[in-house]
């Protein structure tokens, strides 16, 4: 496997793990900005290594 393929799988899964936390927060006013910053932030990565 390639370096870029690594950096690809680990771009992903780092983006689910996000995902998956963002689920768990309470969805409080406050955490909804938090929360929708960070899936826009970490979606964009995973973009950036299609």
């Amino acid at each position: 496997m390639n370096n870029f393929e690594n950096v690809r799988k680990r771009v992903f899964k780092f983006a689910l793990n996000i995902i998956t936390v963002c689920k768990e927060l309470p969805k409080t006013e406050t955490n909804r900005i938090i929360i929708n910053q960070l899936l826009r932030s970490c979606t964009e990565q995973i973009l950036y290594t299609l």
